[in-house]
């Protein structure tokens, strides 16, 4: 069987930590107040590919969710795109309208147009931290134009503010609203990935944007497009860019073919102890498909602002004290695409950032395409070369695997770092498993949540399918073929303002509203500390 490759990281997650054993909810039973269903407006929209939340945009103190319908039109501009923006708000349920369903009847707060077709405007979704330093999160967007034979659309930063108008069209250039990176190149897939860091400790944080298709034969790139103050507009050609003009901008690149590098990107936070943040950059497609992460180390700046990175670097060429390529080895991961999404947190409670990627054609204890997921841990991080591999790793104590369920789950499409859901110092994993069998129907999708665990040899192996104290929750589609969780948001939201990180996923083939063929949906869900599900955990809930 031929899997479906996901295009990062994009899910959501919220305060799931409240017990040890694993429970599981089925999506059909959600409804208010416990939770929002985001339908697609028409038939394949695919709404929810990509689903965040994306910090405070609009400085009012509580988190604010976006997600995407790439397939959708703008008049007779077909899948150009749009992407939602919804904020958050301390009352979710004021002032909405739900149907028997419970599906969110056409409210969101900010529409983001896609400039022409084919440019599946909201492929990727991500928080961008403050880019700007004026004290509002920002967000950016990415496109995907293989699929249609076209240029993506292009990347594109929007600014927060106070006040956002109801629609953002990428058409028309707009001062202090919105600037975009973007390429004429037929069949790039700029973009295809997005995400966030602070390479160079400015304090000022960097976008990163990768196109896995670069080179001419896959070989792939990433950008690093520096953080600087003041507002951009317009949409910048990718190629007039570089580590002097403005905005700055420098290039990772593959020469090798067919690896598919910047397929996944994150940031990292500081994995080497050096007190400047890092990111990490998926290949699934290196070494015959064995995968492979490629970490990045930030460098401050020399004298005079001046970046510390060449306009473009060759990844082979980086050494022990600029990366690190984490490589497969020799276990359960023959053609098992390591790297197909990575992520950053502190998984063991140490203090030290940890990197978290997953390989979802993995095959373990020969459950063909079951998927897997790999914890490398950041403490003690001090190679003398500047590649490694996960047998070395496990040797050393410093890598926890995760074993999908079974046969064709796809597990590790997605990876989201949850925050520390049940206040043990520990991050928790969010884990997609977009093609697994549920209730609902065939290939429902199911996400699964990990508890962070302690770094010991007791806890290097995770396996889903007989593990009980590791998995908090899991989560399931609705219906065959939903593919809930194929995206997975890279770290926790707070959208209604109690302290408890909440939940956003998405399923994009579901059929909603009496819309079929992947009308798609976003889902919401709040707060578990308050009664939980009716499934009789209420009473557990409320004396925790």
């Amino acid at each position: 069987m031929k899997i479906r490759l996901s295009a990062g990281c994009l899910l959501a997650v919220l305060g799931l930590g409240y017990t040890t054993s694993a429970q599981a909810f089925d999506l059909r039973d959600l409804q208010a107040p416990r939770g929002l269903k985001y339908p697609g407006e028409a038939a394949a929209d695919e709404a929810g590919r990509a689903v965040d939340f994306i910090g405070d945009i609009n400085g009012d103190g509580l988190d604010d969710l976006a997600f995407s319908a790439v397939g959708a039109d703008r008049g007779a501009n077909g899948s150009a795109g749009k992407v939602y923006v919804i904020f958050g708000r301390s009352s979710p349920f004021n002032g909405f309208g739900l149907d028997a369903g419970h599906a969110l009847l056409g409210l969101a707060d900010v529409t983001i147009l896609g400039p022409t077709t084919g440019q599946l405007l909201g492929w990727s979704v991500s928080a961008a931290g403050d880019y700007n330093g004026d004290g509002f999160d920002d967000f950016i967007i990415g496109g995907a134009g293989n699929l249609s034979n076209v240029a993506p659309a292009p990347t594109t930063l929007i600014y927060g503010r106070a006040s956002f108008p109801t629609t953002i069209d990428l058409q028309v250039a707009s001062p202090a609203s919105h600037f975009a990176i973007g390429t004429s190149t037929s069949g790039s897939e700029l973009g295809w990935t997005v995400g966030h860091t602070d390479l160079n400790g400015d304090g000022l944080d960097d976008l990163l944007i990768g196109d896995w298709a670069a080179g001419g034969t896959e070989k792939g790139a990433v950008h690093i497009v520096f953080g600087q103050s003041g507002f951009l507009s317009g949409v910048l050609p990718l190629t007039s860019l570089n580590s002097t003009t403005s905005p700055r901008l420098v290039s990772f690149l593959s020469q090798s073919n067919f690896v598919r590098f910047g397929w996944a990107v994150t940031g990292l936070g500081d994995i080497n102890g050096d007190g400047i943040d890092e990111m990490a950059v998926g290949m699934p497609f290196f070494d015959a498909e064995r995968g492979g992460v490629q970490i990045i180390y930030g460098r401050a700046n020399a004298p005079g602002n001046v970046l510390s990175f060449a306009n473009q670097q060759n990844i082979d060429d980086l050494t022990n004290s600029t990366g690190l390529r984490l490589q497969a080895g020799t276990g359960e991961l023959s053609g098992g695409r390591l790297g197909t999404c990575v992520v950053g947190g502190d998984f063991d409670g140490d203090g030290r950032a940890d990197l978290a990627t997953g390989a979802q054609a993995a095959d373990p204890l020969n459950r063909v395409n079951a998927g897997m997921a790999f914890v490398l841990f950041g403490a003690g991080l001090n190679e003398s070369s500047a590649a490694i591999s996960l047998d070395t790793l496990d040797a050393a104590e410093r890598l926890r695997r995760i074993r999908g369920a079974a046969a064709g789950d796809a597990t590790g499409t997605a990876i989201g770092n949850l925050g520390d859901l049940n206040r043990d110092g520990r991050d928790e994993l969010a884990l997609s498993a977009h093609l697994a069998d549920v209730a609902g129907g065939v290939d429902g999708g199911r996400a699964w949540i990990v508890e962070g665990l302690p770094r010991t040899a007791s806890q290097s192996l995770v396996d889903l399918d007989t593990a009980s104290t590791e998995i908090v929750w899991t989560f399931d589609g609705e219906a065959t073929s939903d593919v809930f969780s194929f995206g997975l948001q890279h770290g926790p939201g707070d959208y209604n303002g109690d302290n408890r990180n909440d939940l956003v996923g998405g399923s994009l083939g579901a059929e909603v509203l009496g819309q079929p063929n992947n009308a798609g949906a976003a889902y919401l869900i709040l707060d578990p500390r308050i009664e939980l599900f009716a499934d009789g955990f209420e009473a557990a809930a409320a004396s925790r």
